[in-house]
């Protein structure tokens, strides 16, 4: 569950109370529960809590912030989340940053556009990432990135991959990276946006423990656009690209799956030092607030760009429903099966997919 989805609940739950006097800040500190389902989490219940900014306008839900989630799943998996999206200086720069602590029971299936194992593992992790743009104007900021990681490997499968220690990163890892990061958000809305276009790209330098290499790089571009050709519809898509250099530890690889990417895989069944995906949703309103949504994927994993564009892409794709739970925000709660070769995958949440 994405940190952000916390704050749009509590707009939702807990009206913004009025101020006195627009100009001067205030803050509201709101709790709430967490309610989700994913097939790598099962059933996922929990505690978020948001401090914001009352001053702030509620259209614009990624200024001035601060974030806590705490969730635990009937997977045995615990998740804690510290998320801050700040303005600073007169509004010239824009503070995104999260820290993350997890133990979280997962699979793992190997390293490659063609892994075909399943075997338990728990990776218990510490990850800080974020980003201080500048403004150079409206919407669109560029600046410093970081990225650290700290991952533990416990209660290998006996016989697997990550036993027998083939795998980079097998006996935990560590990386830590510097770079930059560009972002271009002129959207409508960051909850339900019917137009617009949403533009990430970063490139950083990673040190690392867990691999053969001590450096690698590791460029990632994060494309969206929306648009309406009929009343009552929108068309979404989405574009993830991620190109690496070196030797890379399998935690830092970009992976396919989950409820954001290709939903219909598990999380992290593909995974390698490239990656593309490309996804398709057409979302329409069926009557009062309940809406549906019909989308579509195509992705793959390589060990080189060369290796990513040659192969067979696989493909993911499915229908959901939607709930529009507040219609000043558009916040919505979803539902989502998505289905693959592997099977399919019941998804409950928030917002949007992307």
């Amino acid at each position: 569950m994405k940190i952000a989805t916390l704050l749009l609940l509590c707009l939702t739950i807990f009206p913004l109370p009025a101020s006195a006097a627009d100009t001067q800040k205030s803050w509201g500190f709101y709790p709430l529960p967490v309610v989700a389902r994913s097939p790598e989490t099962g059933l996922m219940l929990g505690i978020a809590s948001v401090l914001w900014d009352t001053a702030g306008n509620p259209q614009v839900p990624r200024q001035n912030l601060l974030m806590f989630e705490a969730v635990y799943t009937t997977r045995n998996q615990l998740a804690l989340r510290l998320g801050i999206d700040r303005l600073l200086w007169a509004e010239k720069f824009r503070l995104e940053t999260e820290l993350a602590y997890s133990r979280f029971p997962d699979l793992f299936f190997g390293i490659g556009p063609e892994a075909d194992a399943e075997e338990d593992y728990t990776p218990v992790e510490f990850h800080a990432q974020g980003s201080l743009g500048r403004a150079l104007a409206s919407q669109l900021y560029l600046g410093p990135a970081w990225d650290f990681k700290h991952s533990a490997i416990r209660d290998k499968e006996a016989g697997g991959l990550l036993a027998a220690g083939t795998i980079p990163g097998s006996e935990g890892a560590w990386y830590a990276g510097g770079g930059a990061r560009l972002v271009l958000d002129n959207r409508d809305s960051a909850v339900a946006p019917r137009r617009g276009l949403y533009l990430t790209a970063r490139s950083l330098l990673y040190g690392q423990s867990g691999a053969g290499g001590d450096l690698f790089m590791q460029s990632e571009l994060d494309a969206r656009g929306y648009f309406s050709v009929l009343p009552r519809q929108v068309t979404a898509l989405r574009s993830v690209l991620v190109l690496s250099a070196g030797d890379l530890c399998f935690q830092a690889m970009p992976l396919v799956g989950g409820p954001f990417l290709m939903r219909g895989y598990y999380q992290g069944r593909y995974r390698d030092a490239d990656m593309l995906v490309f996804q398709a949703e057409q979302r329409f309103q069926i009557f009062w607030r309940l809406g549906g949504v019909l989308f579509g994927s195509l992705g793959r994993v390589a060990p080189s760009a060369p290796e990513l564009v040659r192969g067979v892409f696989r493909a993911a794709g499915g229908g959901g429903l939607r709930f529009t739970l507040d219609e000043k925000t558009g916040f919505k709660l979803r539902v989502d099966l998505g289905c693959s070769s592997e099977g399919p995958g019941l998804y409950i949440g928030s917002l949007e997919a992307f």
